[in-house]
């Protein structure tokens, strides 16, 4: 019984406080959602591009979801 004691010291925890959690887990779910919404700019990005640059200029070609995402990334990087 005293080894047991002496091996488990320290181990249970008083209070009510829960066990800490695996770390990484709220830094994957952040870069998951930043993942997502940047997703969703460009594909919102494309589709107003194309929707309106017709009514602008008769020569606009339409905007690919790449060049819509490489926009998005573009404009983030100068307003930060």
């Amino acid at each position: 019984m005293p080894v047991s004691m002496l091996t488990n010291f320290g181990m249970n925890m008083l209070g009510g406080a829960r066990a800490a959690k695996a770390p990484g887990g709220a830094f994957l779910t952040l870069l998951l959602l930043a993942l997502v919404s940047l997703l969703i700019r460009a594909y919102l990005v494309q589709l107003t591009w194309n929707m309106v640059a017709d009514k602008f200029s008769a020569d606009a070609r339409p905007v690919t979801f790449w060049d819509a995402l490489l926009m998005v990334i573009l404009v983030q990087n100068l307003v930060n």
